[in-house]
């Protein structure tokens, strides 16, 4: 081993840079998974809720575009522009009556200027923060980490969906081709739990399996 890479230091901030990809990977990887998901989805399958009292399909789609289109992009912006802006309670407005298809290129393009912005961001960004109002002092890199969360939940919420639909499983087996540079054992496996937990980041890996149990 090289011996730089021994000086704790080094090796912290080799493991926050490499988490912080991890998350933007993921982050990245979301808009092909709700497409890879839905692709076989009827308009009727994808506007008819599971069960009583839960969103369908397309309610989780918009639900995940409502959140990035006007919360999370627009935040960002005003934290890497402002110091430390303090967010209004978020308006709900009317739902977005697009249907699925528009609203999955809708989520893409958000997503898409999300990702631009946290690619662009060094540690001093990284660290920049805002106000929320349910949450308190938000860091971008806190703020990050949140939003991957919520899509996990997400897409768990469309497997379990689909099931309720009688439309076959899916499983998706985690590819995250990340250029960070080299890494501990410890980060790798970190990465791979993280991969394993949102169920794959591939789309082009991911394929139908009959007979078996959504996710992973």
């Amino acid at each position: 081993m090289d011996a730089g890479l021994a000086d704790p230091a080094i090796m912290t901030d080799l493991a926050t840079k490499t988490d912080r990809a991890i998350v933007v990977a993921s982050l990245r990887a979301t808009p092909g998974l709700l497409r890879h998901l839905t692709a076989d989805a009827t308009p009727a399958q994808a506007t008819t809720p599971p069960a009583p009292g839960q969103w369908s399909i397309a309610e989780v789609v918009r639900h995940l575009v409502e959140g990035d289109r006007d919360t999370f992009v627009p935040r960002l912006r005003r934290i890497v522009a402002e110091t430390r802006p303090a967010f209004d309670t978020r308006r709900h407005a009317a739902g977005d009556a697009s249907d699925l298809a528009t609203l999955l290129d809708v989520f893409a393009k958000a997503r898409g200027q999300a990702v631009d912005i946290l690619g662009g961001l060094d540690d001093a960004g990284w660290r920049r923060a805002g106000v929320s109002p349910s949450r308190g002092v938000l860091s971008i890199e806190r703020y990050a980490r949140t939003m991957a969360a919520h899509d996990t939940e997400h897409l768990q919420q469309i497997h379990a969906g689909r099931q309720a639909l009688s439309l076959p499983p899916k499983r998706c087996e985690a590819r995250l081709p990340l250029a960070v540079g080299p890494w501990s054992r410890s980060s790798a496996r970190r990465r791979r739990a993280w991969a394993r937990s949102r169920g794959g980041s591939a789309p082009s890996s991911c394929a139908s399996v009959p007979g078996r149990a959504s996710g992973r």
